[in-house]
């Protein structure tokens, strides 16, 4: 089992072991450049740069988690006192999804904190955002920005709290809670006002919106479903089984509620519901709907509660807003910026209160060749990824494996041999095809179960991370059953089976050239984005998601290709006569993984389209041209983006065998399954998170 390297192509050898080397060279680069995780500065309040920057990083809540965390202060300083504000971010986000607010806030005169939540970002711990201890971090930011008071010179009778997503129900609990066991308790501070931008609801009523289920049966179905949502004998679970009866039980001072009216986590009922109880006066779900105070929302009367009493309620409805929009909203800033000036001026005459303009930029300026960065970079990758790594790796050469050049057939006849050939090759395309789908099908399935159990939208890195390791679970010991099967049919030994041959190596040094570009690109990516949107106020985890999200396509697409290439192509190309010349491409690798997808998501974006047309906001040309119009644009860039990645994989597989490629079919299809993927705009689809995100905000504003 001797493979002879003199007898392989001279200049595909060259190719691909100078791929390797550069790709190599890629994946220590993110290691390399990365920027350092500790602040260079011992004293806390140190500004790292002053070159277009008044903020700094810095780490509390020692020693038991390490928050990584970003405070950002005004630009211009006034000289008085100011207040200072307390941001939270939402599941799975970091502190960056927020910086471009906290801008806001610097300039109306306020410091602001943002830390990521532990287990996220830069902070140490684990990821438990669905627990208790989301309050806990809120309450050590806010302790810590006291403790900065003086080298700020921060108000600390005016201390608010602010949050997205999850972190707005980590903004309502911790203020609900705050006399209870939170900073006031301990007669740190008091957090005097507080702005929640969603904030859940009953978890019951929300599924039930989301997924068309009965709100009363869902716990009853959820031990036969095998997906509990929530340890009803989990205390720290108990705390977000239901945001209403904590807010009830101590009402948050001052609070606010701002949603969008086309959150796909809620509806307006939920939302609404929240804020009743929470509201002292009586009002009713139609005097809401009736008192529009701007042309865009939907607000409660301000004059519900009192400032100086701490009660003063607010709910803000945000038109055409989804999840993500209502957080990115130019109106949110300022709305939350005007609530927090009543709240601690107590209404009082607000001409005294300069608001400052000016350019203020955060950005992390130094950078630093730490090499326990860069082996955590590779070492947390691999281990991360190792199950994933190793399939895919090992799927290729499979591939290869099952390709008609590793057929024995010196045993046989020509006319038999091909006999055996054409009869096995419809059972061969047919059992393959059929075992693909049902790992398709089946890897979808346990990815709507992951986004399930972790109560967030069916989102990229759920659906594509989920659905690509399952599948390759799923294929790996098919692949090996087949191949079994085939050498015992043509009675083949393990040199004739090929794992010496030429082709052998070539498969498996593209497996691996594969798998380390992929992780390279993502982590330059990350990098990459990272440092360019902390200047620019763009929320990174968008423009990363939406990059991973082509990238984990297009690598699935180039995986399937090279396997199904071994499998069938080979056998197309040689009976090409009988056969279709369109087939002859990788059409049909594009085409069976679209079947899985179509039997997967048909059911859920006829049920999504029906919930929008009966919307109680029912205007049906709106919505099409407002969804039509985000569509179409990003429809047409996969379109380019598929054209471009078959016009480099036909350039390289002409490396190793002279067939061309059908650019436009192959394209054709990838863009029909993305389509398929965008027009369903319900909380499985990709157009609700990326709406009002990927495209200017100006233009999202004249959309809606």
């Amino acid at each position: 089992m001797k493979i002879d390297l003199r007898k392989m192509k001279k200049r595909t050898l060259i190719f691909l072991m100078l791929s390797l080397v550069g790709v190599s060279i890629l994946f220590i680069v993110p290691g390399i450049f990365d920027k350092a995780r500790k602040n260079p500065y011992d004293e806390p309040g140190v500004i790292i740069s002053e070159i277009h920057i008044c903020g700094f990083l810095t780490h509390f809540l020692e020693p038991t988690v390490t928050l990584s965390a970003a405070i950002v202060q005004p630009l211009i300083d006034n000289g008085g006192l100011r207040p200072g504000i307390v941001l939270c971010h939402g599941w799975g986000a970091t502190k960056e999804e927020l910086i471009y607010i906290a801008a806001d806030f610097a300039r109306a005169g306020m410091v602001v904190i943002l830390f990521d939540m532990e287990g996220t970002g830069r902070s140490t711990g684990a990821h438990n955002l669905v627990g208790g201890r989301t309050r806990l971090n809120a309450w050590a930011a806010v302790e810590y920005l006291v403790k900065l008071s003086d080298i700020l010179r921060i108000n600390t009778s005016c201390i608010g709290m602010a949050g997205h997503s999850q972190g707005g129900i980590t903004t309502a609990i911790a203020s609900a809670l705050d006399e209870v066991d939170g900073p006031a308790s301990k007669g740190i501070a008091n957090i005097s006002a507080s702005v929640s931008i969603f904030s859940g609801g009953f978890i019951e009523d929300i599924f039930g919106v989301m997924f068309g289920y009965d709100s009363t049966v869902m716990p009853i179905l959820w031990p036969y479903l095998g997906i509990p949502l929530f340890d009803y004998n989990n205390p720290l679970d108990r705390w977000q089984q239901s945001v209403i009866p904590k807010i009830n039980a101590s009402r948050p001072k001052n609070w606010m509620l701002i949603t969008g009216q086309s959150d796909e986590l809620t509806n307006n009922w939920i939302q609404y519901h929240v804020m009743k109880h929470t509201v002292p006066d009586a009002i009713t779900y139609e005097d809401l709907i009736s008192n529009i105070t701007t042309k865009n929302v939907w607000t409660l009367p301000t004059q519900l509660g009192n400032f100086s009493q701490g009660t003063a309620r607010k709910f803000s409805l945000l038109y055409g807003r989804d999840h993500f929009g209502e957080r990115d909203s130019v109106l949110t800033g300022t709305m939350m910026i005007d609530w927090f000036y009543d709240a601690f001026l107590f209404n009082q005459d607000r001409t005294e209160i300069e608001i400052l303009t000016g350019i203020i930029l955060f950005r992390d300026e130094f950078s630093d060749f730490n090499t326990d960065s860069l082996f955590d970079t590779i070492f947390k990758t691999i281990s991360s990824n190792g199950l994933l790594i190793g399939l895919t790796i090992a799927m290729i050469p499979l591939g290869y494996f099952l390709s008609l050049k590793f057929k024995n057939k010196k045993n046989l006849d020509p006319v038999n041999a091909r006999n055996i050939e054409e009869r096995s090759f419809i059972k061969s395309l047919l059992l393959y095809a059929g075992i693909y789908l049902i790992a398709s099908f089946c890897s979808f399935f346990f990815a709507w179960l992951f986004s399930i159990r972790t109560i967030v939208p069916f989102f990229v890195t759920n659906i594509f991370t989920v659905f690509f390791l399952m599948k390759q679970i799923i294929l790996v010991p098919s692949m090996i059953g087949i191949i079994y099967y085939e050498r015992k049919k043509f009675n083949q030994t393990t040199e004739d089976f090929g794992i010496s041959r030429e082709s052998f190596l070539k498969s498996a040094l593209i497996g691996i050239i594969m798998i380390i570009t992929f992780i390279s690109i993502t982590n330059i990516v990350d990098l990459t984005f990272n440092n360019f949107t902390h200047a620019l106020f763009i929320p990174p985890a968008h423009l990363i998601g939406f990059i991973t999200f082509i990238l984990i396509l297009g690598l699935n697409f180039f995986m399937d290709d090279l396997i199904f290439r071994g499998l069938v192509q080979s056998k197309m190309e040689r009976y090409g006569d009988r056969w279709n010349a369109a087939f002859k491409t990788n059409l049909y690798t594009a085409l069976i993984g679209g079947f899985a997808m179509m039997l997967t998501f048909i059911p859920l974006f006829w049920h999504d389209l029906g919930s929008s047309l009966t919307f109680w906001d029912s205007d049906m040309l709106r919505l099409l041209f407002r969804d039509t119009s985000l569509v179409l644009p990003f429809i047409l860039a996969v379109f380019l983006g598929g054209a471009g990645y078959y016009a480099l994989i036909g350039i390289i597989s002409g490396i190793f065998r002279a067939k061309t490629r059908n650019i436009i079919a192959g394209t054709f299809v990838i863009t029909l399954i993305a389509s398929f993927l965008l027009v369903n705009w319900g909380p499985f689809g990709m157009l609700t998170v990326w709406d009002g995100v990927l495209f200017p905000q100006y233009i999202h504003s004249l959309i809606s």
